[in-house]
């Protein structure tokens, strides 16, 4: 009986270890990413095109560049959290700006973020 319970503890001990761990390498790279750097060396730019075709890969960080066209703000500016569509050249992207900023609407931004069929901004500089 003591030896299960020992095995037990042991088991317990290596997973709360292995999780620490793991936990703290995805918050050093979340860390990383969302510098200003970090996420503009990691995003990718891809055309409408690929975004239309469904070429552009879920959680794949990327680069737009367009016009801030509407938003759901009442006031017209862009919060963090709010939702906003970024106009291109030829399409409309769903953007959730994921950063503190002084934005509004008719605004040309580039926008730097992860990809899930909308795009979670991290970064977005005025053009």
């Amino acid at each position: 009986m003591a030896g299960k319970l020992i095995d037990l503890t042991l088991c317990v001990l290596v997973l709360i270890f292995l999780s620490g761990c793991s936990e703290k390498k995805v918050k050093e790279f979340d860390s990383q990413t969302i510098e200003d750097k970090g996420i503009v060396k990691k995003a990718k730019k891809y055309t409408d095109e690929q975004y239309q075709n469904g070429e552009v890969a879920l959680h794949e960080y990327v680069q737009i560049q367009g016009k801030i066209s509407k938003t759901d703000e009442k006031d017209n500016r862009i919060k963090q959290n709010s939702r906003f569509i970024l106009k291109t050249t030829h399409g409309k992207y769903q953007v959730i700006n994921g950063v503190d900023s002084n934005l509004k609407l008719g605004d040309k931004v580039t926008v730097y973020g992860e990809y899930y069929g909308f795009i979670k901004a991290m970064k977005i500089d005025e053009s």
